[in-house]
């Protein structure tokens, strides 16, 4: 492969080897993405403070044991420049937040978000199925992220003005997917910035 954006040379190869020469304006490369792992964010240490992929693991396998304290999952969404949809969030949510209290009825729920983007009557109406089902909706501000330690998820919340403390068994923070470590290889070889 060879030339520029939007004049690409290109060599084929059919399943037979025999190879053949293109002029090409474009090329889609799909690299993929993996899961964004937390590491020295918001206290995530892969047990207390996980993922929302882990937690789902977790779920799937049985693997998840509820300690009994007065709250359980807090999920977030607190990553900059990752901007997630609230309402896959709450779908996702809903379902591991439906899995977890068929486990233990006595689990208690709190979705921390800065923002809330429902768009359209399903989505509204998922958004009110939670609040009704016991899961407990809290804004923070963006400039004063969350803040997690010692058992308690400590945050600033805009409406109020006052500092809350949440406890917590576990912490689940909802990460976006990223590009795999080896894009920028692949971006340098179609001399994309």
């Amino acid at each position: 492969m060879g030339g520029v954006v939007g004049n690409y040379e290109v060599t084929l190869k059919d399943k037979d080897g025999i190879e053949t020469k293109e002029i090409v304006g474009s090329i889609v490369v799909a690299t993929g993405a993996v899961p964004f792992t937390p590491v020295g964010m918001f206290g995530y240490d892969g047990k207390n403070v996980i993922t929302q992929i882990e937690l789902e693991e977790m779920l799937r396998d049985n693997k998840f044991i509820s300690k009994k304290r007065s709250h359980d999952p807090v999920c977030g969404r607190a990553f900059r420049g990752a901007e997630i949809l609230f309402q896959d969030l709450l779908r996702y949510s809903r379902k591991e937040c439906a899995l977890h209290q068929e486990r233990d009825p006595e689990a208690h729920v709190n979705i921390l978000y800065r923002d809330i983007q429902m768009y359209g009557t399903e989505n509204e109406k998922l958004l009110w199925e939670s609040r009704g089902e016991g899961v407990r909706f809290d804004v923070y501000d963006a400039a004063v992220p969350p803040v997690v330690k010692d058992g308690v998820v400590e945050f600033y919340q805009p409406l109020t003005g006052m500092t809350v403390e949440i406890p917590y068994d576990l912490v689940v923070l909802s990460t976006p997917l990223v590009a795999p470590s080896d894009s920028q290889a692949i971006a340098n070889l179609m001399r994309i910035p």
